[in-house]
């Protein structure tokens, strides 16, 4: 009776707080009170099926793993749609049981299924790597015309795949085609505006006005175009000055130039 009068007028006290929040206040409470109740619910839910399997007993527990194989009687595993559910019943099942014969006879059938389906893998992947083996050379010989994709390896070298990237194979020339291909469009679009740059150089008041040079430029760690280098020998890469570029800056490649003294400024513009 006393506990029943503590709880009607804790529940009185809680509808009172409860009404004294706006909407919004209600709504954040019953949101909350909602997922508490859930986590409450999956927590008692696993706790009775716990519960249940520590009280199952030892026939319980092999009759659960024949369910999980699909099978009704016997010891067969060796085509068990859930092994890990039939390793769990049956390891459950102690040693002095009558049941035990049977689970050790049930296991050992698992397991043979588990090295069996290993093997089977194994064979698959051998079987799907020789495959595109043959799709890769008979692409190289140019019997084949697949399409390809390009990547680096962890080398951060030039790989190439002809079946959506399950197998990689080294560059056979195509990808760095390619990539050649993408610098000519982008410095095709990016030819139509220019881009000044702070970089290091070797350019310097040396250069007659209009002299012309073929260029290096240098990524640095972001890809983007940091350095110029027009000699080969002679004076370091020691003065940071503006140059504008025409062309495509952020390539993360060494690429060539045309660079040349215009009045006060160093323009450069790409060749490749």
């Amino acid at each position: 009776m006393f506990l029943r009068q503590v709880l009607r007028k804790f529940a009185r006290w809680s509808f009172a707080q409860f009404r004294s929040f706006d909407l919004v206040g209600q709504a954040v409470i019953c949101i909350f009170g909602f997922g508490f109740l859930m986590m409450l619910v999956l927590t008692a839910d696993t706790a009775a099926e716990q519960f249940v399997f520590d009280h199952t007993s030892p026939a319980g527990h092999l009759r659960r793993a024949r369910v999980a194989c699909g099978i009704s009687t016997g010891e067969d595993g060796t085509n068990c749609p859930n092994p890990d559910e039939a390793f769990r019943q049956l390891w459950a099942i102690p040693k002095s049981s009558q049941e035990y014969g049977v689970a050790a006879g049930f296991i050992t059938s698992l397991q043979h299924q588990h090295v069996r389906l290993a093997a089977e893998a194994a064979a698959k992947s051998a079987q799907l790597r020789n495959q595109a083996f043959e799709q890769m050379q008979k692409n190289l010989n140019g019997e084949l015309h697949n399409p390809f994709t390009c990547a680096n390896s962890t080398e951060n070298k030039p790989i190439m795949s002809f079946d959506g990237g399950n197998n990689w194979w080294p560059d056979d020339g195509r990808c760095a085609e390619q990539l050649q291909k993408n610098r000519d469009a982008n410095a095709q679009g990016y030819s139509h505006w220019s881009a000044t740059l702070r970089v290091d150089t070797d350019m310097d008041s040396s250069w007659l006005p209009d002299e012309e040079r073929t260029c290096q430029t240098y990524p640095d760690d972001k890809g983007k175009v940091s350095m110029v280098g027009c000699n080969a020998t002679g004076p370091h890469r020691d003065h940071n000055i503006p140059v504008k570029f025409w062309g495509g800056v952020e390539r993360n490649t060494v690429s060539d130039w045309k660079c040349r003294r215009e009045s006060d400024e160093f323009v450069c513009r790409a060749i490749d």
